[in-house]
């Protein structure tokens, strides 16, 4: 038996679709063929938004030969804002995994994945991600330096010639 959704759940499908998207294709340089099958299911979604009373949400776009969410969606939609929230924590999230595994292994001297994630490095892993959690939840990146060596000159850096 079919599903019928609502016009309401239909627009949540819609911003199911809108998020996939977005997570399949934003850092894309080139088309990915392995997104293809996810791009179709979306397409289908988006061009039966109009027999739910959508159709002003997607607009066909003849040079994409796709349907895309209109301008007005986008910008109307709760869905920019959920997206930038959870790429502002997979950042944070990120760089505490990997400034925690940096630490482990430079302390531990870590050469295997195996050793890395035995019972007691694993402790002091989660440990280390907590305390660079709350490090970066605190000051941000105002206390993170990086260390690229000392032969970067004004030339190498845009904006600054002399």
């Amino acid at each position: 038996m079919p599903t019928q959704f609502s016009r309401e759940e239909y627009q949540r499908l819609m911003d199911l679709a809108m998020i996939a998207s977005w997570v399949l294709h934003v850092f894309e340089t080139e088309e990915n063929p392995e997104a293809q099958d996810y791009d179709q299911v979306i397409q289908k979604i988006y061009a039966g938004a109009r027999e739910k009373g959508l159709g002003d949400l997607v607009a066909y776009d003849e040079q994409a030969g796709a349907y895309l969410p209109t301008p007005d969606y986008e910008d109307e939609s709760d869905i920019m804002d959920l997206l930038e929230d959870f790429e502002d924590n997979l950042f944070w999230f990120g760089l505490a995994q990997r400034m925690a595994l940096k630490t482990l292994v430079d302390q531990k001297g870590i050469e295997t994945y195996d050793e890395l994630f035995d019972e007691e490095n694993a402790a002091k892993l989660r440990a280390l991600e907590a305390r660079f959690a709350d490090e970066f939840y605190e000051n941000g990146l105002n206390n993170i330096r990086a260390d690229i060596g000392t032969n970067v000159s004004d030339a190498d850096i845009p904006g600054e010639s002399k």
